[in-house]
Order: structure tokens, then sequence, then C-alpha cells
């Protein structure tokens, strides 16, 4: 890709990268690495990480006690 006459390269995040940014530790990927990395990058994108998912319900709770 180039931009203003500058080439940069986009990265693509490794299975386990996608796995620990979604929450799980190395064991978790561990586990699991043996599988086709298609597989690793769908699990890790459908699973919610904890602590957003904890954030969203204190939200949650907050907004019906103000009402």
């Amino acid at each position: 890709m180039i931009i203003d006459n500058k080439p940069y390269y986009l990265r693509v995040i490794t299975p386990l990268e996608a796995m620990l940014l979604m929450g799980y530790d190395q064991q978790d990927y561990e586990r699991i690495k043996n599988f086709c990395d298609s597989q690793i990058y769908k699990f890790a994108g459908n699973s919610i990480v904890v602590n957003v998912l904890q954030e969203i319900i204190k939200h949650v709770f907050k907004l019906t006690k103000e009402e």
C-alpha cells in the first residue's frame, strides 16, 4: 500500500496474537495450536473479551439504577 508516496506494509496478526488479544492466555493457545489457522481465527473472532463484557454489564446496571 502506498500513501503519500511512502510504502506501508500491512502485517496480519498471527493466530497466537489473535487469541491473546481476545483475552486467552498462552496455555489456551497451546491446547489448540494444532488446529488450522482459519479455525483458530474463527474461534478468537467468535469470542468476547471478558473485561469488555464486564464493563458493558456494569454500565447496563448503572443505567437501570438511575432510572
